[in-house]
This record gives C-alpha cells, structure tokens and sequence, in this order.
C-alpha cells in the first residue's frame, strides 16, 4: 500500500507523542481555565486586602496610619493647626521649607536631615475641627508622623 491508494490510514494532524492538531495553540482545556480561575480568585482577595483595612481604619475615630499616612483630627482651626506644624518642626530639627494656610485647609512642608519630604496637610472638617494628614518620606515613617502629631497637639 502507498499513500493516497483507497484504505491507507490517514495521517492525523497530530505528530506522533505530541498534544498538536488535538487542541490548536493557544487553546487551554477547561480544567486548564478551572486552575486559572481558581488562582485568580485565591490572589484577588489577597490583593485588595490593603482596601479593606483602609475602609476600616476609616470609620474608626482617633489617629490612623494607612499607607504610609498618618490621619487624625484636631479641635482647631486649619490655621491654628499650621502654626502647630510649623512650631512641631522646628522643635524637631526639621527644616520648613513652604507653608501656607486659608479658612479651609493648609500645608506645611518641610525636609529631614536625611532630605527626606515632611508634609503636613489640614483639612477643615468643621468650624472648630480639621483633619490633620502627615506623610515623611515616599512611604511614610510611623514613628516619626507620631512624633510630629505629638507636638502639633502640644503646640495647640
């Protein structure tokens, strides 16, 4: 028998010991897309875990420190609070570089010895109460946001 005679076996589109001609390329079978799915679904809540505490510690009063922010309010005037801040660097040997304040919010900022950003943002939340924001750095020191919390309290 030779090729193309009547009742030679046909070819496969398959080479021998190979997946090819049975599912094309770029094909998945479906417990392929089962594993995927269920992967995505184990990373998604992992992911937007960092969400969930935000929407947390939101709702909670008293000082927060989310993402490298430390938030909390004050019973002062946004104004009151930049005399603060400014006040709360010089007292820790940070160098003010700019602030500025209206009836509505302020911003004081200021650089570390190590040339690392200090910004303190106001909010007014109400006539007598502002919302205090301190970030240092690109991804915030704890330690140091408290300290300077500390002192704008004091300095009040």
């Amino acid at each position: 028998m030779w090729r193309g005679q009547p009742g030679f076996p046909r070819a496969s589109r398959a080479r021998a010991g190979t997946n090819e001609g049975k599912r094309g390329p770029g094909m998945l079978r479906k417990r392929e897309w089962r594993w995927m799915l269920l992967a995505a679904a184990g990373v998604i809540p992992v992911v937007s875990g960092c969400l969930l505490v935000a929407a947390g510690a939101a709702g909670v009063a008293g000082v927060a420190y989310v993402k490298g922010e430390m938030k909390d309010t004050v019973p002062a005037r946004p104004a009151q609070v930049v005399d603060g801040g400014v006040k709360a660097l010089e007292q820790l040997g940070i160098v003010k570089v700019s602030s500025e304040s209206s009836v509505l919010e302020g911003e004081v900022i200021g650089r570390t010895a190590g040339d690392e950003r200090v910004r303190i943002g106001v909010k007014s939340k109400d006539e007598k109460i502002s919302e205090i924001s301190i970030r240092v750095g690109t991804y915030g020191d704890k330690a140091l946001s408290q300290q300077i919390l500390d002192k704008i309290k004091a300095n009040l």
